[in-house]
């Protein structure tokens, strides 16, 4: 009997491309810097994690926005918490697919992949495909796949956070000025 292999593949709908500017205009994104996560909204996902960096980079820079793609135990919460935060500029969508996704990942600036623990984050792969810089977290297998720009965002608690987390980056402002640490 033969036995064929057939490797996992992305879809030949995820290419870089411009900014989108019906969903720039629906987001109110003109001159943000936009950071994207996709993918199951739940505590593996570490979702909340990302929600509390957000908060502190917004702090230093009122030019970020995010956008949450998909679903989960904890989008309850996490609409909850953006909204007792008072942060106007976080979005959670549900999930996307195809030509929807690719415009999506090529809206943001930065994808961020906090996950605790992965084992081939496909969608880190889809981000590369797009030509997205990517934030992962530290227990991501695969993160040599992106690991050309990583650099320290910080340590953060134990418990359900990055140990130590990195973002790639830097995050820098329209005039290459550094926002995010």
């Amino acid at each position: 009997q033969k036995i064929t292999v057939i490797y996992g593949g992305l879809s030949d709908k995820l290419v870089p491309g411009a900014k989108n500017k019906e969903l720039i205009k629906k987001y109110n994104l003109d001159n943000k810097i936009t950071l994207l996560n996709v993918g199951s909204l739940s505590e593996r996902k570490n979702v909340l994690f990302l929600l509390e960096v957000f908060k502190k980079l917004k702090a230093r820079n009122s030019k970020l926005a995010l956008i949450y793609c998909g679903t989960g135990e904890l989008k309850e919460e996490l609409k909850n918490k953006i909204k007792d935060y008072n942060l106007d500029d976080i979005f959670v969508l549900d999930p996307i697919y195809g030509v929807e996704k690719n415009k999506i990942f090529n809206l943001c600036d930065i994808f961020m992949f906090p996950t605790q623990n992965d084992g081939l984050g496909l969608v880190a792969i889809e981000a590369i495909a797009c030509k997205k810089c990517k934030g992962s977290g530290k227990e991501w297998e695969c993160e040599s796949a992106v690991a050309y720009c990583a650099c320290p965002i910080g340590k953060a608690v134990e418990g359900n956070e990055w140990k130590e987390g990195f973002y790639m980056g830097p995050i820098v402002d329209e005039n290459d000025q550094e926002i995010g640490k």
